[in-house]
C-alpha cells in the first residue's frame, strides 16, 4: 500500500509539473519551470555529498594513541556485535564477556572454543560499538571504540561516516542515492590495530 502512495506522489509531482510546463507560454518560464521540478526532489544532495566527504577527510578513519601497545585479552562489549570465535581470530588469546554471572573468558585450544567463568576481566582494554548518531543534512557517524578499562579513556576509535540520500529518500525510506560509509575504513578492524602481532 506505501508503494502505491509513492508512486501515485511521484506520478502526481510529474503532472503537476507537466503542466505547468506545457501552460508556459514563455520558453524562459518552460525551462525555469523544468529546472525546479529536477532540483526539487535533490536540492540537499550536493550540500550531503560534501558534507560526508569533508567528515571523512577529517573525522574518519582509525585513530589511535601513538602508545598504544598490543595486549593478549580483550574485554568485548555485547553490542559489539562479535562472537568470541572471531574476536579469536584477530589474534588474540583471550576474549572477555560480561554477563550476570561474572565474566566469561573465551579461549581457543587444541580441542575448540573453551569458556569459563571469572569475577574480574584480566583484560586492560574494552571494545565496544560506541553508536551511530544521526547528524545534520541526513549525516550518520559510526564508532567502533577501544577504551581502558582504569580510566574509560578511549585509546583507539574506528569512524566512518554516512549519508541516507536527499530529504525525500529519509522521508520515504526508499534508498537510491546514499553514500554507506567513508572508503577503505572497513577494511581493517580496529580489534587488529591492539591485537598480538604474529
Amino acid at each position: 500500500m506505501a508503494g502505491l502512495l509513492i508512486i501515485g506522489a511521484a506520478v502526481a509531482y510529474v503532472g503537476i509539473f507537466w503542466f505547468l510546463a506545457a501552460k508556459a507560454q514563455i520558453i524562459g518560464v518552460r525551462i525555469l519551470t523544468i529546472l525546479i521540478a529536477l532540483a526539487i526532489p535533490i536540492w540537499d544532495m550536493p550540500i550531503g555529498l560534501l558534507k560526508v566527504h569533508q567528515l571523512c577527510s577529517s573525522e574518519g578513519g582509525v585513530h589511535t594513541d601513538k602508545d598504544l601497545q598490543p595486549t593478549d585479552s580483550i574485554l568485548v562489549d555485547e553490542n559489539a556485535g562479535i562472537r568470541p570465535a572471531d574476536v579469536l581470530k584477530v589474534g588474540f588469546k583471550t576474549v572477555e564477556y560480561i554477563s550476570r554471572e561474572g565474566v566469561l573468558r573465551y579461549s581457543m585450544t587444541a580441542t575448540g572454543l573453551s569458556s569459563s567463568l571469572h569475577s574480574v576481566p584480566v583484560s586492560t582494554l574494552k571494545y565496544q560499538f560506541g553508536g551511530q548518531k544521526l547528524l545534520p543534512w541526513n549525516l550518520t557517524r559510526t564508532d567502533f571504540l577501544i577504551s581502558r578499562l582504569s580510566d574509560n579513556r578511549v585509546v583507539a576509535r574506528q569512524t566512518s561516516f554516512g549519508w541516507r540520500g536527499t530529504w525525500w529518500e529519509v522521508a520515504s525510506r526508499i534508498q537510491v542515492t546514499s553514500v554507506g560509509a567513508c572508503p577503505g575504513v572497513w577494511d581493517k578492524p580496529l580489534l587488529s590495530y591492539v591485537a598480538p602481532r604474529a
